[in-house]
């Protein structure tokens, strides 16, 4: 009985081992995918920033309308919510896999 449960544990073990290096590679691939999104959701907040500042030069000019500058800062807010959550995602991420990699290393 002592080797079979000394057996069937290490079993578990690798078992575990397994499974949560397995959830490590994912948790580091979604860290990999959300740092792209956050570089291409900082240059759309570049972008759509840029709009906003020749929409309103052309407000406080005559040449635009409040719906222009309404929907110009509509589309910068909603490029800044995005990059916030991205950056909330990948923070998220990042303390999965440090948690993780804790337990791979027996912390």
């Amino acid at each position: 009985m002592g080797k079979t449960s000394f057996r069937t544990i290490c079993i578990r073990n690798e078992q575990a081992l397994e499974y949560i290096t397995s959830l490590a590679l994912q948790e580091y691939n979604t860290g990999l995918k959300l740092r792209t999104q956050l570089t291409r959701e900082t240059a759309n907040l570049e972008t759509f920033n840029e709009a906003f500042e020749r929409i309103s030069d052309r407000y406080f000019n005559g040449k635009a309308s409040n719906l222009d500058i309404s929907d110009a800062q509509a589309q910068l807010l909603n490029a800044q919510v995005n990059l916030l959550d991205i950056q909330l995602d990948l923070i998220a991420s990042e303390v999965s896999l440090d948690a993780l990699m804790g337990k791979l290393l027996g912390f």
